[in-house]
């Protein structure tokens, strides 16, 4: 069974070049995800600290989307899809020291798509009260 992560602490919104904004959201209150600091290694994606020990109290994940500051529940355009990105190095991620991670722009191990080769592929995004 898979491990649901919260993903609670919004630390990254950048422009993505498009009028949109590249948002990323952590499930801890740091960006540290990968090493050696930080989120963007997505194809690596060996988790944070290595070579110590893999912690339960370091160990990270995020999503990165792309909105549309003006219409953030819209739809999103293949272009925003293709601007998403995963990376999971948290307790009951399945793959260990070798996080798991997806993006289209990864270079990875299955040939991109991150870590497993796989590729995000469509978003929902619900506003809260």
């Amino acid at each position: 069974p898979m491990t649901l992560i919260n993903l609670s602490h919004q630390l990254s919104s950048v422009s993505d070049g498009a009028g949109g904004l590249l948002v990323a959201s952590f499930a801890l209150n740091t960006v540290n995800t990968f090493s050696p600091s930080g989120f963007a290694d997505t194809t690596n994606a060996v988790y944070y600290g290595y070579p110590a020990a893999w912690s339960a109290a370091t160990a990270n994940s995020f999503i990165k989307l792309d909105l549309n500051p003006d219409y953030p529940t819209q739809t999103p355009t293949t272009a925003q899809i293709n601007r998403m990105e995963y990376g999971d190095c948290g307790a009951g991620s399945m793959m260990g020291a070798a996080c798991m991670s997806g993006t289209t722009t990864g270079s990875a191990m299955m040939g991109g798509g991150g870590t497993m080769g796989g590729v995000p592929t469509s978003q929902v995004v619900t506003r809260r009260p």
